[in-house]
């Protein structure tokens, strides 16, 4: 938490992947390392991580309503972004 206060977001990811690798089920982890994603513009990543949040919380609570939310960003800026050939 502290780390994406501080905007250091490639740490906040590295920091979340290695509490996801002690515990899959961390849906904070998965939450904060979305909104990491979502400003290193790693949109794709930041977009699987945010569905499962959204999908683990329950509707209509505060936690469900950000995670909804920073789809939506998230969305948004796929909607935005060019697609390129592989």
């Amino acid at each position: 938490f502290a780390l994406l206060k501080m905007k250091s977001w490639r740490e906040a990811a590295d920091d979340c992947n290695e509490a996801l690798e002690l515990n899959v089920n961390n849906v904070k982890a998965l939450y904060r390392r979305a909104q990491a994603r979502n400003e290193l513009g790693e949109i794709e990543g930041g977009l699987a991580d945010v569905s499962e949040v959204v999908q683990r919380f329950t509707e209509g609570s505060e936690q469900h309503k950000a995670a909804k939310q920073l789809q939506e960003t998230l969305r948004a800026k796929s909607r935005s972004t060019p697609k390129t050939e592989a």
